[in-house]
């Protein structure tokens, strides 16, 4: 099934359809359970695929956290795939890795932002507390 996946993938890649790459990553990584975004980037450039994993200093709202291929969370750095080991606007430029070492570093603690499926107090802001009826429930 991974090498299903991995054809796929690279059909995607050919059309340059980043949602169709995600989805044929998403069964690739399903197929291959203990991949690592580090493994994943290696394989694309030693086979010179044209997508890249690129790992992004990016500030996420409190509600949200990081969570890698294995499920481990409160990971530093957000993923992102990408046509171009580059980045498109100078703007993205300040929190690009500076090198692809750099980057395979950064994806050792990088993930995709998923929701803590925690409450936010919409009262004090607090993360885990609600306000309700004159009543702070902490979770």
């Amino acid at each position: 099934m991974p090498e299903v996946a991995w054809c796929e993938l690279e059909k995607a890649v050919a059309d340059k359809d980043l949602d169709d790459i995600k989805e044929a990553l998403a069964k690739y990584v399903k197929a291959v359970p203990d991949m690592t975004y580090v493994a994943l980037e290696k394989a694309f450039r030693t086979q010179d695929l044209g997508v890249y994993v690129i790992a992004l200093e990016r500030e996420l709202s409190q509600t949200y956290t990081n969570m890698d291929l294995q499920g481990n969370l409160d990971r530093t750095y957000t993923i992102s795939y990408r046509l171009s080991p580059k980045p498109k606007r100078p703007k993205e430029a300040e929190g690009w890795p500076t090198s692809p070492e750099e980057n395979m570093e950064r994806l050792n603690d990088a993930g995709e932002p998923v929701d803590r499926g925690v409450p936010l107090c919409g009262n004090c802001g607090q993360l885990g507390l609600f306000f309700y009826s004159n009543s702070v429930i902490e979770i």
